[in-house]
């Protein structure tokens, strides 16, 4: 248990250091349009997200709370 606290909580750290730095980030959505007969034509939006600094924040704090509480866990 103690083992699996650590990586999730070194794994939250790095997320919210990534949201805290990135503050957005952006992906490609297709979607299928019309079919003509053989022909296809799809449509590709381009989709940003932006991340308020508080998830950052609550990530790290979470992190970093996973951290503590292994290492106060005996083994």
């Amino acid at each position: 248990m103690k083992t699996l606290l650590r990586i999730l909580g070194v794994l939250l750290l790095a997320a919210g250091l990534w949201a805290l730095l990135a503050k957005e980030f952006s992906y490609t959505k297709s979607s299928k349009e019309v079919t003509v007969g053989p022909v296809n034509f799809e449509m590709n939006r381009h989709e940003t997200v932006k991340l308020p600094p508080a998830v950052g924040v609550g990530l790290l704090a979470g992190g970093a709370v996973l951290l503590v509480l292994a290492a106060r866990q005996r083994d």
